[in-house]
């Protein structure tokens, strides 16, 4: 399975700053399935700094921290002028912000991916009839291991000692920037 997920998913995957522990664990499962290699995340180029900004605000003392484990994900970067072009079209459209309609277009470029996304007003009042979108509360149940690990005070994911970054040429041009895992 292949996703963009929005900043308000990846805030859901970091201790005590998403809004509910249901669409946390849900989160967590999704996180899972990235380390296990059945999902691949592709984002769209401001993602570190989204996220890193509403750390900085929500969670300062923590911030620095959560953001290490967020730089440990393996995720592929895409940016492409045709995403660009596509996220302000999208923007317009809806009337949202130019930098969530991104993770969509990211989505709709990259063959196979869906937007997953925590925030039920892009998803139900914005770009629904767009396609490709999911919704985080509507997917499906929490793993018993992310509940396991919450109990044992792990918060459902690992801790990654060391990330590194890994720029690939792709066909046609399309620089992605991989960051690996590195145990």
């Amino acid at each position: 399975m292949i996703l963009a997920a929005d900043a308000g998913v990846a805030l859901e995957w970091l201790s005590n700053v998403g809004d509910s522990e249901p669409d946390r664990d849900r989160a967590l499962t999704l996180l899972t399935g990235v380390d296990d290699e059945s999902v691949q995340l592709v984002q769209p180029a401001h993602f570190i700094a989204a996220v890193a900004a509403v750390l900085a605000r929500a969670k300062p003392d923590g911030a620095e921290d959560d953001l290490l484990d967020l730089l440990s994900i393996e995720c592929s970067t895409i940016e492409i002028p045709e995403t660009y072009a596509t996220a302000l079209e999208l923007s317009i459209r809806h009337q949202h912000h130019l930098f969530d309609t991104l993770y969509h277009a990211v989505a709709l470029h990259v063959p196979g991916a869906s937007l997953i996304a925590a925030d039920r007003r892009c998803y139900d009042d914005k770009a629904s009839g767009e396609g490709r979108i999911i919704l985080l509360a509507e997917t499906g149940r929490p793993t018993d291991r992310c509940a396991r690990d919450r109990q044992r005070g792990r918060g459902g994911r690992r801790r990654y000692t060391k990330a590194v970054s890994v720029i690939l040429k792709q066909p046609l041009g399309i620089s992605l920037v991989r960051r690996r895992n590195v145990r």
